[in-house]
C-alpha cells in the first residue's frame, strides 16, 4: 500500500491508532478517543476511519448490539513509514 495516497491526517490517526492499540491489549480504540485526541470532531475521524478502513490499513471492531466502535490496526497491511509527530493528535494520560 502507498502512504502517498494519505494524507497528513489520515497519517496522524493511523500512527495514533497503532501507538494507542499496542497500549489497549487489542481491544481498539474508540472514535471519540481518536477524534478527541487528533482535534477532529466525530464526523471526520469516522470519515478518516472509514477511509483507512476502505484502505485495508484498519479494521472496525462492532460488538452486536452495541453504539460504540472500535478500530484496530491491519498488522501486515500498516505502513512502514508514518509521520512520528503531527500537530493533528496528542497522546492521552
Amino acid at each position: 500500500m502507498n502512504t502517498h495516497s494519505l494524507s497528513l491526517k489520515d497519517q496522524a490517526v493511523l500512527q495514533y491508532l497503532i501507538t494507542r492499540a499496542a497500549e489497549t491489549n487489542g481491544d481498539g480504540v474508540r472514535s471519540r478517543e481518536i477524534a478527541d485526541s487528533c482535534g477532529l470532531d466525530i464526523y471526520s475521524a469516522r470519515y478518516t476511519l472509514l477511509k483507512l478502513t476502505r484502505m485495508g490499513y484498519v479494521v472496525r471492531n462492532h460488538a452486536a448490539g452495541a453504539k460504540r466502535h472500535y478500530w484496530l490496526p491491519v498488522k501486515d497491511s500498516v505502513p512502514p513509514v508514518v509521520h512520528q509527530r503531527s500537530t493533528y493528535c496528542q497522546s492521552v494520560n
